[in-house]
């Protein structure tokens, strides 16, 4: 926490969502070394979109799970919420509800 926190300060226009942060860290099988965490979260927040303040999170969650992005029931047996899946996915919450719903 105190690790991001403190790089988000040099970044604008990113989202400051620790509960989020949160999950995604712990989503990992194995949760990296502090050093290697701050280097994770660097990497994302440096080349993630400025246009699009959640994107850092993506990038993070993808680095975490090997590269790979995570399918929409995937996230939600990691526990995230329909509103997280969104964000993660960059697809509405209808359609995360509706795909949700149809599996």
């Amino acid at each position: 926490m105190v690790i991001l926190t403190e790089l988000l300060k040099q970044f604008k226009n990113v989202a400051r969502d620790l509960k989020l942060f949160k999950k995604i860290i712990y989503s990992s099988e194995i949760i990296p070394n502090p050093g290697d965490l701050r280097n994770l979260i660097r990497t994302s927040l440096a080349f993630s979109d400025p246009t699009y303040p959640h994107d850092y999170q993506k990038r993070l969650l993808r680095s975490l799970h090997n590269g790979r992005n995570l399918s929409i029931p995937k996230l939600s047996k990691l526990g995230f919420t329909v509103r997280e899946i969104a964000i993660l996915t960059g697809i509405s919450k209808s359609s995360v509800s509706r795909e949700l719903s149809e599996n």
